[in-house]
């Protein structure tokens, strides 16, 4: 690479024992037709041969930078890749997913983010099955995901289904000028991803969905966030709260973040009490946006129940559920 050649794009690439997989990751992203790319792979204290693979690469392509760094999870490895990236603009890739077939997909980005003078583009993502089938038909995608909008307006897809849940929170399938993302950081080790997009979103900035597919996510049913429930998933309800807070001012958004805060609330304390994980409870917060929910009028009678009979009665709530599992209802 000439190092005159202002770099256009920085692909931040985790890795943490992926071998499997990593070879096919690195040669989709340097197989795009951009030129001033930079690719920068951080191995992230990997115990299999993750770690080689990354220098092997670096040793036979300038535009990979690699830093070895002690196990510290994939939200420090994206920061630290993150601090030494050079391109105006930003992309994440995680080592086990790859991107389509498509050489000249970064450069159109870039050349659109260009033009639009936006702050963030998004794609579509597929999903890989681990049998290798596609199975995201993009005929089934809301027609909400292909114009340009505010980023308020875009994180109210977080409530529109779970495909669209995974298009606003997934840091993956998205490009960002630095400049936007700058002063915002990733921390945690599961639900990552939801937290800095919170935060993005709050911003003021403009968002353009592209309708075409980005980036393919492999199912890999050793990740994280399919691992047994433990204390870190419980992060997730600080996430929501913190959500309800940054919307406060977006009545849909509240809403729904309130609904599934005490939703998640509900389930995580009996996951907890299954997989004996201590479940500090927050019956304040709780109650608080029940109350809130019921004095805007916000719940259906079933969610009222719902949520009623937990907090007056968690063995009678436990009771209710196993007598409508065995009721087929």
């Amino acid at each position: 690479m000439n190092d005159e050649l202002k770099i256009a794009l920085s692909v931040i690439v985790p890795v943490y024992n992926t071998e499997d997989y990593l070879r096919r990751c690195l040669n989709s992203i340097l197989e795009q037709d951009l030129k001033n790319l930079e690719v920068i792979v951080v191995d992230d204290g990997s115990t299999d041969k993750s770690g080689n693979i990354c220098d092997e690469y670096a040793a036979k392509d300038i535009r990979v930078k690699v830093i070895h760094q002690n196990n510290k999870g994939i939200s420090e490895a994206r920061n630290n890749g993150f601090a030494i990236a050079k391109g105006e603009y930003i992309t994440y890739v995680d080592s086990d997913d790859y991107l389509p077939d498509d050489k000249g997909l970064y450069r159109r980005t870039i050349e659109n983010m260009e033009n639009r003078n936006l702050d963030i583009l998004v794609g579509l993502w597929q999903f890989q099955d681990e049998s290798g089938n596609f199975l995201i038909d993009i005929k089934k995608i809301p027609a909400f995901f292909n114009s340009e909008m505010s980023t308020e307006k875009f994180a109210e897809g977080f409530y529109y289904g779970n495909y669209a849940n995974g298009l606003v929170v997934a840091v993956w399938n998205k490009i960002y000028r630095k400049e936007f993302i700058k002063d915002l950081k990733f921390y945690g080790r599961i639900y990552e991803d939801d937290r800095l997009m919170t935060q993005v979103l709050r911003k003021y900035g403009k968002v353009y969905c592209a309708r075409e597919f980005c980036y393919i996510y492999v199912q890999n049913k050793n990740s994280l966030t399919n691992s047994r429930f433990d204390q870190n998933h419980l992060e997730m309800l600080n996430t929501l709260n913190q959500r309800a807070t940054l919307f406060e001012n977006n009545r849909f958004i509240r809403i729904n973040s309130l609904k599934t805060y005490l939703n998640l609330y509900i389930e995580y304390w009996y996951k907890a009490k299954d997989a004996k994980v201590d479940f500090i409870e927050d019956k304040l917060t709780y109650n608080a946006y029940f109350d809130e929910l019921k004095k805007k009028n916000e719940c259906t009678k079933k969610e009222k129940i719902r949520y009623a009979l937990f907090k007056h009665s968690k063995t009678g709530y436990e009771l209710l559920v196993k007598k409508i599992m065995r009721k087929g209802l």
